[in-house]
């Protein structure tokens, strides 16, 4: 499109249409007055008057902003349809490859438009310019100052691109997702076949009978035609609607129960597992209306999902949590009804009141947690200022009871050191513990115990039940022995259970962390760039505990959890679906199952075991505590099948979503390794839960020693190490002599020293060492090389020491005249070479053990090395002969 103008405007083209013969009360476009039917080009009338200003062919500028909007309207508009068709393709064909070079084709295709589209809404901006100045220049009187801001627009040429093939865009962009086809129903049968009967009785007029019941005159006409054509014209004939449906109500039926029961069972399907799996069913069933798309894609469209959701709307597609496998093993029927079982025997043999049930669980805390939502700019990311990245970390320990009352926490606090800080502000009562690491250990449990026992006021005659958690830091010998000298009876839940079984986990927790959360917000506010430290935590954390915990909150925990009051079928079948995936049939022998499973458990069963209760002071159970208690539990869950037909149940198909795709079901697990659990029993009166204690204390000091002994070799070694390494460095730094035997025995006359006294101590090691090396059998000869050992003689010890010497001569009191090699090799002790100063010494035949078998370099540049074989690794050789060695 080509917009040209070089018109001259003023205020009396404006205000004056009728000069150009404009009919008064002509229509407006926007907010001037349109000149398109009298001023344009192309014969109009105000250019056949010759009235019009503009040049002849040229566009005004009110028509031409006008024509210029349209055109960018147009172009946005089919823009956008190529942006929506292209991302249709790209979720419909998975390979990449395939689309490339027309994916390449279209971003060229954008990259060339965006200059001209960019021109045109500056041209846009500028059409808005010259409308202000036509309204200033109507508001004044003057005419020579409405001449003066009179303006020329040159408008340039902007052709805006078109699509090549507007017809194959067409194709491409998909059909609204809530189309409604047109041959559907718009009258309602029922009053269509009434107004048909109503004529049929009466004989009034088809008008009559549409007004009556509100029909169109020519649906009803449409029906006698109908009628007479399928029938004898006096009876109804309904319309058959031709909707191609690739289900029947009953199917979509099939899989919205698939689709719920799946995503119990922690395996939900994504939109395009689902659309997978639909595909399948629809073949399965052999759906008529099996769309060519879906086989070609492999699963069902995305309008045909979007459909089936919006006439589902039990349905919703959700982010889900987490779930780790052990959690979703453990919580079944049997760990449960194991639980219960233990739980309603502990309070019937000691009757608890609700007052003294009580419950104890961990919660970690840190000095930076998760900000609360803020009001913000909607559609921008917005982000809260912390302290830091991560906070410091401590463990806390809250403590409720069955009444509803809460009591004051434990803080376990990464320090070694105790600090008056941490405890100020807290709850009267409260207790902080150190530990190393701020984690709950076996010592922290023990005197958490004692906590307890001083804030519930426990003993042998008043006891309490506490229910807890089995984590490895609470099970330990002393913690029971503890539990058992004071009053306190034990309930262990089953391994990761906690979730639904424990009333802090269920109502008590969560609020505490939210409130804490504001609270850590509130000090933010008020306190700008000031870092939450451990020492403030503390406090905090005891306001938001004061807060959450009231009666509502700590009992509604306690009934959620079937625990007070009891409730054996609290949770409903479909809560353990997830233990569906692993569950296995029990064998026949394993006498650790509960005897729940065979027969349920109720007061008779119970009863002629019991003992009876305490003392009437402290009260007795009534026994409506116990009705739901003894109330017949459910069976175990039963495999799916297929339900009777009635009358509101939709009708039962042969092929169910089940049949196409099987719910998820786990191999037989192999048998369990290592550390087993102790499963939920009332760990304070179950010996061989004790025993079991008592064998793993035992076991654990054993490991302790092993590795106490082990970090004392290591030591040992490391320090004879250092030692020897100490002692090497001392002989380098010793400078070398080249002195005689005369000047050595001037110089130490122990040196010369011709006592037995050394050759009695160490007689027994000379002879030990002489039979296990394979010297040479002959006396000793000029030139053979011998093997001498000497007593190294220091301030507080003495050493034997050995050394290589070559035989120089013979001397007539049967001592020898050698020369001492210098070791080449500490390591290997086989290499020897004799030093730059010769090493020529006196030594008596009794030091001398034995001739040596040696051999020399073969190269030029060995040929100075003397080599022992074998080596003489059994020997202290030594670098070099010291002065203070006993030549003997």
């Amino acid at each position: 499109m080509v917009l040209r103008s070089q018109s001259k405007l003023a205020a009396p083209s404006v205000t004056d249409p009728a000069r150009f013969g404009i009919p008064e009360g002509s229509h407006r476009t926007g907010r001037r007055v349109c000149w398109r039917d009298y001023c344009c080009s192309g014969g109009c009338r105000a250019e056949q008057q010759h009235e019009w200003p503009g040049a002849a062919g040229s566009v005004c500028l009110i028509c031409g902003e006008a024509q210029l909007d349209d055109a960018v309207k147009d172009f946005d508009k089919r823009l956008a349809a190529l942006d929506e068709a292209q991302g249709e393709l790209e979720l419909e064909i998975s390979d990449p490859n395939l689309l490339q070079d027309d994916i390449e084709a279209v971003d060229v295709f954008r990259r060339e438009v965006r200059e001209p589209r960019v021109l045109a809404a500056q041209m846009l901006v500028s059409f808005d310019k010259v409308e202000q100045l036509e309204r200033q220049s109507a508001a004044r009187s003057d005419s020579n100052s409405i001449e003066s801001l009179s303006t020329r627009v040159n408008l340039p040429k902007i052709e805006l691109p078109k699509f090549s093939d507007p017809s194959c865009l067409a194709a491409m962009v998909p059909m609204p997702r809530n189309y409604q086809p047109r041959n559907i129903l718009t009258t309602d049968r029922t009053n269509l076949e009434k107004a048909f009967n109503h004529r049929i009785e009466t004989g009034c007029s088809i008008r009559t009978a549409c007004n009556l019941f509100g029909v169109k005159v020519s649906t009803l006409g449409d029906a006698f035609t109908r009628s007479l054509k399928e029938s004898d014209g006096r009876t109804f004939v309904p319309k058959h609607q031709n909707i191609k449906k690739v289900f029947t109500d009953a199917q979509e039926h099939f899989i919205e129960e698939y689709s719920i029961k799946i995503s119990r069972m922690f395996y939900g399907l994504s939109t395009r597992a689902f659309r997978r799996m639909v595909l399948k069913y629809a073949e399965a069933v052999g759906s008529p209306a099996i769309s060519d798309v879906w086989r070609r894609v492999g699963m069902a469209t995305r309008d045909w999902y979007y459909g089936y959701m919006f006439r589902h709307p039990r349905l919703a597609l959700k982010a889900p949590e987490g779930m780790s496998l052990a959690r979703a093993m453990a919580f079944n029927r049997v760990n449960v009804e194991v639980f219960f079982k233990a739980y309603v025997e502990a309070v019937e043999r000691h009757s608890f009141m609700p007052a003294r049930i009580f419950n104890l669980d961990e919660s970690g805390l840190s000095t930076v947690m998760k900000p609360c939502k803020v009001v913000c700019e909607k559609g921008r990311p917005v982000a809260s200022q912390v302290a830091r990245e991560r906070g410091n970390h401590m463990t806390f320990v809250g403590i409720v009871n069955a009444a509803g009352h809460g009591f004051p926490p434990v803080f376990i606090i990464a320090r070694k050191k105790m600090h008056a800080d941490f405890q100020r502000g807290t709850t009267p009562g409260t207790t902080v513990l150190l530990q190393a690491n701020g984690w709950m250990d076996h010592e922290c449990f023990v005197q958490t115990l004692e906590h307890l026992h001083k804030v519930s006021y426990s003993s042998m005659e008043n006891k309490i039940l506490l229910i807890m958690d089995n984590a490895e830091c609470h099970m330990s010998i002393h913690a029971a022995e503890y539990a058992i000298q004071h009053g306190i009876v034990i309930v262990t839940l089953p391994p990761h259970t906690t979730a639904k079984l424990q009333p802090l986990d269920v109502s008590v927790f969560g609020p505490f962390k939210s409130v804490l959360r504001s609270i850590q917000d509130d000090f933010k506010l008020s306190n700008t760039h000031v870092p939450i430290t451990e020492h403030m935590l503390p406090e905090m954390a005891c306001k938001a505990w004061d807060k959450v915990c009231n009666v509502t909150n700590i009992t509604n925990g306690f009934r959620a959890t079937g625990i007070f009051p009891v409730n054996r079928n609290i949770f409903p079948d479909d809560a353990f679906a997830g233990a569906e995936v692993t569950e296995q049939a029990p064998p026949d022998d394993d006498d650790d199952l509960p005897q729940t499973l065979a027969a349920p458990l109720t007061p008779s069963s119970l009863e002629p075991d019991q003992p009876q209760p305490g003392p009437s002071g402290i009260g007795r159970m009534s026994p409506a505590f116990f009705a739901s208690a003894a109330s017949t539990p459910e069976a175990a869950p039963q495999p799916r099948q297929t339900p009777t037909p009635t009358a509101s149940s939709p009708p039962i198909l042969d092929v169910t979503p089940e049949a196409v795709q099987p719910y998820p079901k786990a191999p037989p697990r192999p048998a369990a390794r290592g550390r087993k659990k102790i499963r939920a029993c009332i760990l304070t009166e179950d010996e061989e839960a004790l025993d079991q204690l008592r064998e793993k204390e035992k076991k654990k000091a054993a490991r302790e020693e092993k590795k106490r002994r082990s970090e004392e070799k290591k030591r040992e070694k490391k320090r004879e190490q250092e030692a020897r390494q100490a002692a090497k460095r001392r002989r380098r730094s010793e400078p070398v002599e080249a002195s005689s035997s005369d000047e050595e025995a001037a110089d130490n006359p122990a040196l010369c020293d011709d006592s037995s006294e050394y050759s009695d101590e160490f007689a027994e090691e000379l002879e030990h060492d002489a039979a296990t090396y394979p010297f040479v059998q002959k006396e000793p000869e000029v030139g053979d090389f011998v093997l001498v050992q000497l007593v190294f003689k220091g301030k507080r010890s003495e050493e034997l020491v050995h050394f290589v010497a070559k035989v120089i001569s013979l001397e007539e009191d049967g001592r020898l005249q050698l020369d001492f090699l210098r070791i080449k090799s500490p390591l290997l002790k086989d290499t020897f070479h004799f030093p730059a100063i010769g090493d020529v010494d006196s030594v008596d035949r009794s030091r001398v053990l034995g001739v040596l078998t040696v051999s020399t370099g073969t190269t030029q540049r060995q040929a100075n090395l003397i080599k022992v074989l074998p080596p003489l690794r059994d020997f202290n050789m030594h670098y070099r002969r010291r002065r203070s060695t006993h030549l003997g």
